[in-house]
This record gives structure tokens, C-alpha cells and sequence, in this order.
């Protein structure tokens, strides 16, 4: 991080935290590659969950590897203790544990609230005070959580009504024609038991309240409502580094069985995304892109069999190229 700062000028007071796993082109298991929730959609094989930091602008900070049953609101803990930040997750790591860790090492966080779990009463008023006024916000304060921020937006109304509404019409259609298959794939809006179903209107309610709203958990006093809002939105940064993780840099499927090379082969892959990152940042361009640039610089070696010597010819570099190893290699 000291020579992220010095070199690079790389501000690292804000850090975005998520997790993802990697899965095993295997089906034995030990202590580390273990069977749990996957994240890859390969629920069968043995896996191990990355918990991955990145700062503001993408960059890798630090990772940490844990066991494919990990439960994802343990690994915050392990994983951000050695820091001195303010921290931004989803909402699958808030809980009172971790909230009062994060009060006893007195780290700032953000992290998104679960809002259907309010009491309606609270709801309510939220929806009231926001009326549906696009980028409006609110701040609550609470005693177990923090500050509870939310946000109105149009745009997420829009999208959260259209899905809302295609639910209610899928719980109507079931009622109509009941079946023992529609009843087990029951949706959102339907309660009841032994083949008497109806409406949750309550349930209809509480989601319409909520339509166009999110809400956040912080402790950040000095940051605005909207700033805390806009801070959040950058956790698409982790997840894009994973991305770029698992797809341009291979990372997974993982075919090592030690745990040793395990944690070799996720180390190499940790210093790979990083020079992935450096490049992009560097470059305003994607890796991927970057990388094919350059592989368009090749030699041909020839040798002279009369003076016996090797001569070497390389393909004359674009003005693009120069460029950018110039912003990659300043010096």
C-alpha cells in the first residue's frame, strides 16, 4: 500500500470489499476445498472462497482465502483487520457481530441494508418523507447499525415496479389454474398452505413502499447522505476485478489438490490482476484490449548459417503501442 501511495498516487481510504468463489476441476475435498454456495453455478464441485479489497479506482489491495463453506458475513472480519479504512460492502456481511467489530477497531464502513426487514412503520416514513422525489434521500438514526441512509431513484422505481407487477400477475395466473407444481414453485405474493393460497396484499403493501428505494448502514457522520450513496455505487469495482480475474487471467477452473500450490496458484493470480489493473488505469483501456495491442509486436529470429550469427528482425511497434508502454513505463 506505501508504494501504491508514493508511486502511483493511489488513495486508499476508502476500500470495497466482496467475495466470490472458485471451484476445482475435481470432486474430492479437504479442509480447504470444500463444498458450499457457488458462485459459478458448479454446486458439485469442491471449491474456496476469495475475499478480495480493491480502493476506488479498481486496484487490488489485498485478499484473503477461505474454505468453500465459509459463510460470506464471516470472512469480513479476517479480512479487513489489518486496515485502518473505511470499508464498503453488500448487505450479506452486515450483522451485529461484525458491526461491533467494526466499532471496536473503529473502522468506517458502508454497507447496504436489508430495507423489506424494517419495521412497516419505519417504512412508511421513509417512503413519505422521500415521496418519490428522484435522488432524494433521508438519514435515520439507529442504535444497533449505525445511520440508516436511503435513496430514492426514477430509474430504479421504474425497474423495481415492471418486475413487482410481472410477480403479481404470475401469483394471479397460478390462483387461477392451482396446480401441486405451481404451488410448490409458489412466487413472492402468494401465502398460504395445503392448496389454499391467496394475495399477500400485505406483503404487495410493504414492496410498493419500497419501490425505488436503498438503503445503506454507516457510521460515516461526516459524509453526506448523497456521498454515501455515490461511494456504495463504486463497489462494481470489485466485481469487475473479479471479472477480469477469472475470465482474461484464468484463475479458475483450479486443478491444484496441495494447499500449498492452492495458495501459490491464488497468490500468481493476485500479482497478475494487479498488473492487469496498473495497466487499465494507466492506459484508460481494458486488459484485454491492452494485452492484444501488444501481442502485435513479433520477432522472427534468423540465422546466418555463412556467418554464424542470429539475426533478430521485430515488427515496427504502432504509434498506439509506443504510447502506451510510454503511460505504462514512464521512465
Amino acid at each position: 500500500i506505501a508504494i501504491a501511495k508514493k508511486h502511483f498516487g493511489f488513495n486508499f481510504s476508502i476500500v470495497f470489499y466482496d467475495l466470490t468463489t472458485l471451484y476445482f476441476e475435481s470432486f474430492e475435498t479437504d479442509d480447504l476445498r470444500k463444498i458450499g454456495f457457488s458462485k459459478d453455478n458448479k454446486s458439485a464441485n469442491p471449491q474456496v472462497m476469495i475475499g478480495l479489497l480493491v480502493n476506488d479506482l479498481g486496484f487490488p489491495i489485498s485478499y484473503q482465502l477461505f474454505p468453500g463453506n465459509k459463510f460470506e458475513g464471516h470472512s469480513l472480519m479476517p479480512s479487513i483487520l489489518h486496515l485502518r479504512m473505511t470499508v464498503v460492502a453488500d448487505s450479506a456481511m452486515i450483522s451485529d457481530k461484525n458491526v461491533e467489530f467494526l466499532r471496536a477497531e473503529k473502522l468506517n464502513y458502508i454497507v447496504a441494508a436489508r430495507t423489506a426487514g424494517l419495521p412497516l412503520t419505519i417504512i412508511e416514513e421513509i417512503s413519505q418523507k422521500l415521496n418519490k422525489e428522484d435522488e432524494a434521500t433521508i438519514r435515520i438514526t439507529q442504535t444497533n447499525k449505525g445511520d440508516l441512509v436511503c435513496h430514492f431513484s426514477s430509474k430504479r422505481y421504474r425497474k423495481e415496479k415492471r418486475e413487482m407487477e410481472k410477480q403479481i400477475t404470475k401469483a394471479e395466473a397460478m390462483l387461477s389454474t392451482p396446480s401441486k407444481a405451481e404451488i410448490i414453485k409458489r412466487t413472492k405474493f402468494l401465502k398460504g398452505k395445503n392448496y389454499d393460497y391467496e394475495l399477500n396484499k400485505d406483503l404487495i403493501y410493504k414492496t410498493t413502499l419500497l419501490l425505488g428505494i436503498k438503503g445503506y448502514h454507516t457510521n460515516c457522520s461526516n459524509l453526506a447522505n448523497i456521498e454515501i450513496v455515490n461511494q456504495y455505487k463504486q463497489l462494481w469495482r470489485v466485481e469487475l476485478a473479479f471479472r477480469i480475474s477469472k475470465s482474461d487471467l484464468k484463475t479458475r477452473p483450479i486443478f491444484h489438490s496441495k494447499q500449498q500450490a492452492i495458495e501459490a496458484h491464488i497468490l500468481i493470480c493476485f500479482m497478475a490482476l494487479a498488473i492487469a489493473k496498473y495497466i487499465e488505469i494507466k492506459t484508460e483501456k481494458s486488459v484485454r484490449s491492452a494485452v492484444k495491442e501488444m501481442k502485435k509486436i513479433t520477432d522472427a529470429r534468423i540465422y546466418d548459417k555463412i556467418n554464424k550469427r542470429e539475426i533478430l528482425m521485430r515488427l515496427e511497434m504502432s504509434d498506439e503501442v509506443k504510447e502506451s508502454l510510454k503511460m505504462i513505463l514512464p521512465h
